[in-house]
Formats: C-alpha cells, sequence, structure tokens
C-alpha cells in the first residue's frame, strides 16, 4: 500500500473475524503488530468474541434523556469489578440495548437520579431480556430512617443500614452516597463500594454544539459521550435546529432514522 505501493502491510489475509477492520501497524517500530477494529457486537484481539447483550424495557417509569448503566462482575477472590456505560435515549423509546464485553453478575440503571436492579445473575449469558419498574428502584437510604436517628448521630452507623432488609422484607435494595445494598431472600444486606453522585460532566466544552450539556463515561478515557440538547436542538452533537425545519414528519423524524436498518428495525418513532 501507499502512494507508490512500495510499503507491505502488516495485515495477514483474514487478521479480523466478524467483519472487524485491520489496522495496520507502524512498521518502524520493532515487534509491533497489527490491530482489529471490532463492529459493536465483537471484542477480541480478533473480534472473534460475542459481546453480551442485554434488553432494558422501561416500565411505568418518565422516559429520561440519557441513562446509566452499571455492571459488576463479583468474585470471592477480588474486589467487585465495574464497567459504566452511558445511552442517550430518543422520543419515545422504551427499550435500552446494551452491548458489553465483560461477564457481569449485576446490573443497575440509572435513570432521572434514580436506581434500578434491572439483573442478578449467577452465571453470565450472552443474552438478557429484561425491564425495570418502580417496584425495583433502590431506595435512597436517607429515606427510610426517621428523623430522630438523623438528628442523633452525623453519620448514621453502618449497623443500621444492614439491619433495613430485616426490617422492612419488601425492600430489592438500597443505595447510599458510597455503597449499594442488596437485600438477600433472608433479608440481610450484601454491599458493595458504589459512588452515586458520580462525576460525568466532559472536560471537553466543544464536543456538543448550542450549549448542550456533555457527558461521558469515563474521566480520562471515554469510550462513550453523549450530549443532552436543549429545547429545540437535536442530533448527536445537538448540530441541529428544529424550528428552521420546517414542520414535516420527515423532517421531525429524521434524525431517528438509523443506517443500513430496514424499515422494521428502525426505531419505533420512526415506524
Amino acid at each position: 500500500f501507499g502512494p507508490r505501493c512500495l510499503l507491505q502491510s502488516t495485515c495477514p489475509v483474514d487478521a479480523c473475524q466478524n467483519n472487524g477492520k485491520c489496522i495496520p501497524a507502524d512498521v518502524t517500530i520493532p515487534g509491533s503488530e497489527y490491530t482489529c477494529l471490532c463492529s459493536d457486537e465483537f471484542f477480541g484481539k480478533k473480534c472473534q468474541f460475542f459481546k453480551a447483550k442485554v434488553d432494558v424495557s422501561l416500565n411505568n417509569i418518565v422516559v429520561p434523556s440519557y441513562v446509566v448503566a452499571y455492571f459488576f462482575t463479583l468474585s470471592n477472590q477480588s474486589h467487585p469489578i465495574s464497567t459504566i456505560i452511558l445511552r442517550k435515549l430518543t422520543l419515545f423509546q422504551y427499550i435500552v440495548t446494551f452491548k458489553i464485553s465483560a461477564p457481569f453478575h449485576l446490573m443497575i440503571i440509572q435513570s432521572n437520579d434514580k436506581y434500578y436492579l434491572a439483573a442478578l445473575q449467577q452465571t453470565p449469558k450472552l443474552y438478557i431480556s429484561t425491564s425495570i419498574n418502580p417496584r425495583q428502584e433502590c431506595i435512597s437510604s436517607e429515606l427510610m430512617f426517621n428523623s430522630t436517628i438523623l438528628e442523633k448521630y452525623k453519620y448514621v452507623p453502618m449497623s443500621s443500614y444492614y439491619k433495613l432488609c430485616g426490617d422492612r422484607h419488601d425492600l430489592t435494595c438500597f443505595v447510599h452516597e458510597t455503597f449499594l445494598c442488596l437485600c438477600t431472600k433472608d433479608h440481610h444486606a450484601n454491599c458493595l463500594k458504589f459512588s452515586r453522585y458520580k462525576n460525568f460532566q466532559c472536560p471537553l466544552k466543544n464536543y456538543c454544539q448550542n450549549e448542550a450539556e456533555c457527558l461521558q463515561d469515563h474521566s480520562t478515557c471515554p469510550s462513550t459521550r453523549i450530549c443532552l440538547c436543549s429545547n429545540c436542538f437535536f442530533g448527536h452533537q445537538c448540530q441541529f435546529y428544529a424550528k428552521g425545519l420546517g414542520s414535516t414528519l420527515d423532517e421531525i423524524l429524521g434524525y431517528e432514522f438509523k443506517k443500513n436498518l430496514s424499515l422494521s428495525q428502525q426505531p419505533i418513532t420512526v415506524k
């Protein structure tokens, strides 16, 4: 390859699987190899592995502008490993799809500053279809203590939190500023570290347009950025102004169309 076809690619034949794209390495660096750029459904050095897919339905919940999914990989040999994925929602979108390469056991969805238990599995699966509703909300721990306890203690003793599952048998989970607790079938609290007020603000000031709010999934090395548009703006970077489009249905929903998908596979707003 190259302008005069004098350079030899480091990509062997069929280097990447599942329609992965081979990116040649810098031949001037000794020992460097090619890299496979995988599609959204695969991962691995050669894109040989399927990502797990999770479809989450929002039932009796006000559709937010975005959701945050927390995936936890649990082990007796190490601390929980967390993976965070942000998703921007469109108009009337009631199903959110996540694809993740890391095996996970616990999934929490944050929507409109509330937290919901979306999935809990002992053995990780490649596909899960689940839903969240108000009954699955992980209630804020502060709301479950009476004013007497809150006035007596500057910091509520940890033992009081562990008693919540025993005192309230209808409780599935609850969330604190620094930890998240699940209630077991025996009404015991099983807690893990969790940052309730995690900052997703982008340090970049010019990624989103028209004064939109920018969010990213990691502070220093993000894999996803989303833009929360103000009124009358839309698009991935809020670059389009709705009032200037007119009033035809095609113009209003034009940004909802997904490339390379048939009409039956388009979002519900397009159908």
